[in-house]
């Protein structure tokens, strides 16, 4: 090998050593980013959980949503069964119900009143369909 071929080899290798280093620099701060945010989101979760328990003492919640409440902090349940729909219990089913009609209203209502939503909407279910089919 001539010694500029070796020069040559030297000089790639040393740049992607450097490709190497940027690219887990990268990678560390996007890491670091989502460790954040999933600590944000545990946060707004947990003080979403306590308002709803909040709410549930003083008499403030739907019914099936106030008995899905009860049999979590009775220790029968979780919002993680619930939602995941392991939990087969009548509360669990009716509030998931509860919870699909309430999304089904809201999403009609924005499709309605934002077209910007409407077509970002109507390409989602597209892209959805289209991975449904074989």
């Amino acid at each position: 090998m001539e010694n500029s071929d070796l020069v040559e080899l030297r000089g790639m290798a040393a740049r992607l050593r450097e490709q190497t280093r940027r690219i887990a620099a990268e990678a560390d701060q996007q890491k670091a980013a989502l460790r954040e945010q999933r600590r944000v989101l545990q946060r707004e979760r947990e003080q979403t959980e306590k308002e709803t328990r909040d709410a549930w003492r003083r008499g403030e919640l739907p019914p099936e949503q106030a008995a899905v409440v009860q049999r979590i902090e009775r220790g029968d349940t979780s919002w993680a069964a619930v939602v995941h729909g392991t939990d087969s219990h009548s509360s669990a089913r009716e509030f998931r119900a509860s919870f699909a009609r309430q999304t089904e209203s809201v999403v009609g209502e924005l499709r309605e009143s934002d077209p910007e939503f409407r077509a970002a909407h109507d390409g989602a279910l597209a892209a959805a369909e289209r991975r449904d089919q074989p």
